[in-house]
């Protein structure tokens, strides 16, 4: 018997944990292969690909981004591999396992965690003995779902004949399972508390991702940080092996703020630069909303907790927001909207509420919630919201995504704000209201056109710091790379006389530097006059207007085309 495991990832960059923890403790005497697709993967392609393994058993793994492709494989594969035996499980499938099992195409549903349950279900048809009850086969049937008791009597999903497959990839990686709250809305509500893997058995696996090089690891916790102790003691392990074997690999935790102690906020503090990313689901402050989906939170704990990790300077942090949450109007969205930009993250995720199965939310039919039948089931409006409100919610995304999480735009976006609206959601509105109706859909969104777009923003809003303003948003265009392209609109180009300047600096300075490496460094800086006096302020920039025109040199060292602009050897003025 040959079984074929089959993931379809929302991106090529991301893995799919639950199958390649099926694959990890498979055992049976079947042949088992694992494929990997993302949805950018054109259908006849995957289609060829599968048929090419001739299974006897499919198994998909179903997902609310992937759960109508594999709906439509499923069909077209039973066509062409009639005597294959089609089984899905995943939450998609989990949830919803009387409408799936009513698909022709589809011979099985697999409820529960396939961890070790899978290969007994593969044992019960090789052996043609009753199947489990977590197999479904009708949607008359009432079935259970299969249950892993003890995580660490599982076999790592990772080793070191796979690893090489996510280096350049995000390795996703549980070091728990569950979760001990329960938000209304979100799946892990439906799982009764948490279970936890050995710090014995993280060790071992993190030693692997850091001696391999992997780039990201997501840890998919739930709540990372609870026990607390424990999270201290995850990462003190990921500070020893990161200086044990010189490493590079970042971890991405998430984590509950307003129960985070000082002992934590120390542990932070002692890990080296980018080593961590700290998420923070905030999803909403306004109480009544917070109340509804059972989120107790302390409003006054969490934002002194996260003034004082975003203070740190050591550690990325992301925070989070759902749109369409019970009781929430836009009013009270934007009080949320706006106190969360008031920390200034590394990255602010806005998200809309989304009908998930086994979730309690969707069964408040007093909030009159409409939610889309086509997944990923996003809300359309409610009692407090209406569609074209969360529309136009739609719009200010496309602006957080496009400029603010994008890191390019950071000093124009905090002066355009500080000198010209009242608080960060009133610009948002402005600049998204602008965006939609005057660039085209068509329109490339590449990183130069980006910044004519924010220019002729400026220039339509007539601002009266309108010359500052440009200036500033020359200052972030000259950040990113050294120019290969002057827009119209920047206020001066290059100089060369400054370059030549800089270059015999360099040659004073280093005394003993070869031709060669001074035209390396030639090729590597860019110099400019801007209307600017600039100052730092830590790791930041401080920039303000001035009357004459200023030099500037900005150097590219080795080549980058994208610079840090919290290291101060990027940048050096010339007075």
């Amino acid at each position: 018997m040959n079984v074929l495991l089959v993931s379809i990832n929302s991106k090529y960059v991301h893995s799919n944990l639950a199958n390649l923890t099926i694959l990890a403790n498979f055992e049976s005497e079947a042949a088992i292969d694992h494929l990997e697709f993302s949805l950018k993967d054109h259908f006849l392609h995957i289609i060829k690909t599968i048929t090419g393994y001739h299974p006897d058993v499919l198994a998909f793994s179903t997902y609310i981004w992937n759960i109508e492709l594999i709906l439509a494989l499923s069909a077209d594969l039973k066509k062409l591999l009639p005597q294959a035996k089609i089984v899905l499980g995943g939450p998609e499938a989990d949830y919803n396992y009387k409408s799936v099992i009513s698909n022709a195409s589809v011979d099985f549903v697999f409820r529960g965690e396939g961890d070790c349950a899978f290969s007994v279900f593969i044992e019960c048809l090789l052996r043609n003995r009753p199947l489990p009850g977590y197999i479904a086969t009708d949607p008359g049937q009432d079935i259970h779902q299969a249950f892993t008791g003890n995580l660490n009597l599982l076999k790592s999903p990772y080793n070191k004949q796979n690893i090489d497959n996510y280096k350049n990839r995000l390795l996703y990686y549980e070091t728990s399972r569950g979760c001990p709250f329960h938000c209304t809305y979100c799946l892990s509500s439906a799982m009764k508390g948490a279970r936890y893997y050995s710090l014995e058995n993280i060790k071992e696996d993190f030693s692997l991702f850091i001696r391999s090089g992997i780039k990201t690891v997501k840890l998919v916790d739930r709540t990372f940080n609870f026990p607390e102790s424990r999270a201290i003691s995850i990462l003190d392990l990921v500070k020893t092996l990161h200086e044990e074997f010189n490493g590079n690999t970042i971890f991405h935790i998430e984590v509950v703020a307003d129960i985070i102690s000082d002992a934590f906020i120390e542990t932070l503090r002692s890990l080296p630069k980018d080593l961590v990313q700290v998420e923070i689901g905030i999803q909403s402050i306004y109480e009544k909303t917070l109340i509804s989906i059972q989120r107790s939170v302390d409003l006054k704990k969490l934002e002194k907790n996260i003034k004082k990790i975003i203070a740190l300077h050591n550690v990325h942090v992301h925070l989070d927001l759902i749109a369409g949450l019970p009781y929430e109007t836009l009013e009270d969205f934007i009080r949320s909207f706006n106190f969360v930009l008031g920390f200034e993250p590394h990255h602010f995720q806005l998200g809309f509420l989304k009908k998930l199965s086994g979730t309690l939310l969707p069964e408040q039919t007093e909030h009159q919630m409409v939610f889309s039948d086509k997944p990923p089931y996003e809300i359309y409006q409610s009692r407090y919201i209406s569609f074209a409100e969360l529309n136009f919610l739609k719009e200010v995304e496309n602006i957080l995504d496009r400029y603010y999480n994008s890191r390019k735009f950071t000093h124009i976006w905090k002066y355009l704000i500080s000198t010209c609206y009242s608080d960060p959601f009133t610009f948002c509105k402005d600049f998204a209201r602008y965006f939609a109706e005057a660039i085209p859909v068509e329109s490339s969104f590449g990183l130069r056109n980006l910044f004519t777009y924010l220019y002729d923003f400026i220039n339509y809003k007539r601002f009266v710091n309108k010359e500052f303003l440009i200036n500033v948003l020359a200052f972030d265009y000259l950040l990113q790379e050294k120019p290969r392209y002057f827009p119209d609109w920047l206020p001066y180009k290059k100089d060369k006389d400054l370059c030549l300047f800089a270059c015999k600096r360099e040659a004073i300075v280093r005394g003993d530097i070869g031709r060669e490496e001074l035209r390396h460094y030639q090729e590597n800086i860019h110099a400019n006059y801007l209307n600017l006096l600039i100052a730092r302020d830590n790791s930041e920039y401080i920039l303000t207007h001035s009357k004459k025109p200023e030099p500037l040199l900005f150097s590219y060292p080795e080549g980058k085309t994208r610079l840090d602009i919290n290291n101060v050897s990027h940048l050096e003025f010339l007075f």
